[in-house]
C-alpha cells in the first residue's frame, strides 16, 4: 500500500487537476519546486489518515479549490 508519495521537481507543468482518491494508508505527499503549476484544483477523497502535504517553491501556484471529502490536510 502506498504510505509516501514523492513528486520531484518540475514536473506535471501542463496538469490542471489533481485528485487523491483511495489511499488508506497514505500520510505523507511532497511535491518538489515548480510542479503541478497550472493545477487549479485539488481533491483529496478516501484518505483516511492524517497526512502532511509538502509543497515545494511556487509549486501548485494556480490553485483555487482544494476539497478535502476524508481525512484531514496538515501544511509542513
Amino acid at each position: 500500500m502506498l504510505d509516501r508519495l514523492a513528486v520531484g521537481s518540475n514536473s506535471f507543468k501542463r496538469t490542471e487537476e489533481i485528485a487523491l482518491e483511495d489511499l488508506p494508508e497514505l500520510h505523507t505527499v511532497t511535491v518538489g519546486d515548480q510542479s503541478f503549476a497550472r493545477a487549479v484544483k485539488l481533491t483529496v477523497n478516501d484518505v483516511p489518515r492524517v497526512f502532511v502535504f509538502t509543497l515545494g517553491e511556487k509549486s501548485m501556484k494556480a490553485l483555487q479549490n482544494v476539497m478535502c471529502k476524508s481525512g484531514e490536510l496538515k501544511g509542513g
